[in-house]
């Protein structure tokens, strides 16, 4: 089957992107040696298996995959097994401010398990005219990449949550700790104290404030119930150094000072 390549009409276009051209590529039989293009290209992969091959390594690619080629970034496509794809070429100013927003790197060109956009790439590919061209084949291209953004604040808001339960771990293990404080985990894990107090919430339900003083309290109650009765002991014990403070707190949350508590409990 032979390969179809739709060009773009010359037009004058400020400071957009300009697209070049629209190929679908059925019949990848490239010379394995390195080409220097002048644009930028996004290529759907619609089926087979295939490399690609950059002066930064070589990437596997497979049905479902997109790749992007950066303007002046040596490359070539090895077709492994039946290799077809889809590809957009393209430049203007606005190209290069784009790869930049999307964070996109030369070291990781393919990004893997797009299959759901392969109907939208053949259909667009169909419907493309000379009229339409240019916008759809941006509208396509844009839309693209935008999944790009979603799957990276994903990535990031998985990243934060980890982060946030290394955090409650790190709590649950050191709360009888006098020095554990917002301003000393947030210094130890690297967050703004703001931050972290914003994600903890957010994540958890509870500021760190709340479930911090809940763990001591739970387990000043626990020691008091345990027989130990110096108010001075169980403050310290579970992580207040201010005796005055942790029986203020107590009573707080729990009605009782610590010593009515202890009465209650013998």
């Amino acid at each position: 089957m032979e390969n179809i390549c739709k060009f773009v009409s010359t037009r004058t276009v400020r400071e957009e992107i300009n697209i070049i051209h629209f190929v679908y590529e059925k019949n990848a039989r490239f010379e394995q040696r390195f080409i220097l293009p002048a644009t930028y290209s996004v290529a759907f992969v619609t089926q087979g298996v295939g490399v690609l091959h950059t002066a930064n390594g070589a990437y596997h690619i497979a049905s479902g995959d997109f790749f992007v080629i950066f303007s002046a970034q040596a490359y070539y496509i090895e077709n492994v097994q039946e290799l077809r794809y889809i590809y957009i070429t393209f430049v203007g100013s606005r190209a290069p401010a784009l790869m930049e927003r999307l964070q996109l790197s030369k070291r990781a060109p393919v990004y893997h398990e797009y299959g759901f956009l392969r109907e939208l790439w053949e259909s667009s590919f169909e419907k493309v005219t000379e009229e339409n061209i240019d916008m759809l084949c941006e509208g396509l291209l844009l839309y693209t990449l935008s999944f790009i953004c979603r799957d990276k604040e994903e990535n990031a808001a998985g990243e934060t949550a980890n982060g946030i339960l290394l955090v409650k771990q790190y709590v649950d293990q050191y709360f009888t700790d006098q020095t554990l404080t917002l301003a000393s985990v947030s210094k130890r894990f690297s967050y703004n104290s703001k931050y972290l107090s914003g994600a903890f919430k957010k994540l958890l339900r509870v500021s760190f404030t709340a479930y911090l003083t809940e763990k001591r309290l739970k387990y000043a109650v626990s020691l008091m119930e345990s027989g130990v009765s110096n108010v001075g002991d169980l403050a310290e014990m579970s992580g207040y150094g201010d005796a005055m403070y942790f029986s203020k707190v107590f009573k707080k949350k729990y009605g009782v000072s610590p010593k009515q508590y202890i009465q209650n409990c013998k």
